[in-house]
């Protein structure tokens, strides 16, 4: 009887110590396993994050396909002629420019894009060295300050814009031009071409350029012009042409 009472005492402790090693390793496995299926899921579900900066030009920059450098895009208000017509306007776009080149420019374009906005300015007679304000084609309202993108194109002209040794330009009165030829020859086609100016600034204003015909001056001749939308301090000549038709 006592015997037997050790023999089931023994198998209940080794029973016991059976279930409690099973029980542990069960357990062990178990945070293995959670362990690994945890740090699986972390790693296949966690995103990449990627930011992508929007790039815009910093004024001033230079315009590709010119030698024109934009400036400054500010609001315009004044005359505005570049649409064919002539009336006033308030708070458009306008681009100022300067031409770096050696060359003038016979006439421009440049393009500037906001997002889903473009802005388009077209400009002519531009001499080398000097800077152009000009509005909007349009007259799209002034508003973006920040531009992605700019393309652009020109025609320049290589030649003596001015032709000093062959004509005289003086100014006797506020809206009055004295044009001579200085040669012994007649001149015929002559174009005077000439621009809106701030002095002060210095630069010129408007895409558009201005023209005064005259059809011929004998050698030595001087005669008294009275141009459109000219006036003196206000106004310069910027090209002169000799046998246009």
């Amino acid at each position: 009887m006592g015997d037997g009472v050790r023999r089931m005492r023994r198998c209940a402790i080794l029973i016991g110590g059976l279930c409690g090693g099973f029980c542990l390793l069960w357990f062990l496995c178990m945070q293995m396993a959670l362990a690994y299926h945890a740090e699986h899921t972390v790693l296949s579900v966690a995103p990449t994050v990627q930011i992508q900066l929007e790039q815009y030009l910093q004024f001033p920059f230079k315009i590709p396909g010119t030698t024109l450098i934009a400036e400054q895009i500010v609001s315009f208000d004044g005359l505005f002629t570049e649409d064919g017509g002539s009336s006033d306007v308030t708070d458009v776009a306008a681009i100022l420019l300067y031409n770096y080149g050696e060359c003038g420019i016979l006439d421009a374009q440049v393009v500037l894009r906001a997002g889903q906005l473009e802005f388009v300015f077209v400009a002519d007679t531009l001499p080398a060295g000097q800077r152009l304000l000009v509005p909007e084609q349009t007259g799209k309202e002034y508003g973006p300050e920040m531009f992605s993108s700019c393309s652009g194109w020109q025609r320049e002209d290589k030649a003596d814009w001015l032709n000093k040794d062959v004509i005289s330009l003086t100014f006797p009165g506020m809206g009055e031009v004295l044009v001579t030829n200085l040669t012994d020859r007649k001149l015929t086609g002559i174009q005077l071409q000439y621009k809106t100016y701030y002095p002060d600034a210095p630069f010129y204003v408007g895409g558009k350029t201005y023209t005064y015909c005259i059809e011929m001056l004998e050698p030595g001749e001087n005669i008294r012009i009275y141009p459109q939308n000219y006036a003196l301090g206000y106004s310069d000549f910027v090209r002169i042409l000799i046998g246009q038709t």
